[in-house]
């Protein structure tokens, strides 16, 4: 079992895809980590309070944040 802190409240589902987990947050950041050991693999800034679950589709990581926009990160990096 493992535990990861972000630097806000986390209101929304994780996604699982592919060995990682993503989560967004209210400091305005999604991250990636490993699912078996919860080691950071990557975070990518969004800005805003990000409250949306992100969804994986294809290698690419979708979510919307409070700064009315949608994002979309590659899933293995982040950019």
């Amino acid at each position: 079992m493992w535990n990861f802190t972000t630097g806000g409240e986390v209101v929304s589902s994780p996604a699982v895809y592919d060995g990682y987990v993503y989560v967004a947050s209210y400091d305005g950041w999604v991250y990636c980590m490993d699912v078996a050991t919860g080691m950071p693999a990557w975070a990518s800034l969004v800005g805003g309070q990000v409250q949306s679950s992100p969804a994986v589709v294809d290698g690419c990581v979708y979510v919307g944040s409070g700064k009315q926009g949608l994002y979309c990160f590659n899933a293995s990096n982040g950019i």
